[in-house]
């Protein structure tokens, strides 16, 4: 339900047919929800956020590995809720997209540094989902603007 009212407006209808059946579910309902589940997986964000982070972060790093360690509790969320749900069978790691190079580099490395005191929660955190199984990091290029938006257009009227 709520990936129907708050981010996928498409199940709608297949949500209100299977809701009918929550009481007693049977062999063919299970299967109508993974086929709904199947088609999740398969296209778009099931679920994304964008807001500003509650904490100061001292350098782009940090603050990329901060929203790493939210988007990891969310995979976990995501991933206990597809466990939970019979007929499902194994789930494989989720994989989390980041485009800094550092932030995976310092999620992937076990060695405490005294420099990262301060995120020493949320670093144990990533690690303890990488380690279990529960996330994958892969690298993603973004490309890298020159300078600010307003720089990168041609007529300045545009603004």
């Amino acid at each position: 339900m709520f990936l129907m009212n708050y981010t996928r407006p498409d199940i709608a209808y297949a949500v209100s047919r299977l809701s009918r059946y929550t009481h007693n579910p049977n062999k063919e309902h299970w299967f109508a929800l993974r086929r709904l589940l199947k088609y999740l997986k398969g296209g778009g964000a099931i679920s994304w956020k964008s807001a500003k982070q509650t904490c100061i972060a001292r350098s782009t790093m940090e603050s990329e590995f901060i929203a790493l360690e939210l988007a990891g509790q969310e995979a976990e969320w995501l991933r206990n809720l597809i466990g939970d749900i019979p007929l499902w069978g194994s789930t494989a790691p989720v994989s989390l997209h980041c485009d800094s190079q550092a932030a995976i580099g310092i999620a992937k490395n076990y060695a405490y540094n005294g420099k990262r005191r301060h995120i020493r929660l949320r670093h144990s955190a990533v690690k303890e989902l990488l380690k279990n199984g529960i996330i994958s990091l892969d690298y993603i290029h973004s490309p890298v603007l020159g300078g600010p938006e307003w720089d990168l257009m041609d007529d300045p009227d545009q603004l």
